[in-house]
């Protein structure tokens, strides 16, 4: 099940690194990095492929995306 109340959260959190995200935008450009590293690991971890899909298709989340495109 996707938690879409943390990353909600997330995304308005600060980073590991303190540092706080001034826009929701920026803090899309680390979830769209992030989507991409999954994408490109995705071998990694062969159990979960169908996870993955269903997370990286996610209304809500392409929604999150494009929003701030």
């Amino acid at each position: 099940m996707i938690d879409m109340d943390f990353i909600r959260q997330q995304l308005r959190a600060p980073s590991t690194t303190g540092h706080q995200a001034t826009e929701l935008g920026e803090a899309s450009n680390d979830l769209k990095n992030a989507l991409a590293t999954l994408e490109q690991y995705q071998h990694l971890f062969p159990n979960a492929q169908d996870e993955l899909k269903t997370f990286v298709t996610h209304p809500e989340l392409i929604e999150l995306i494009s929003s701030t495109d």
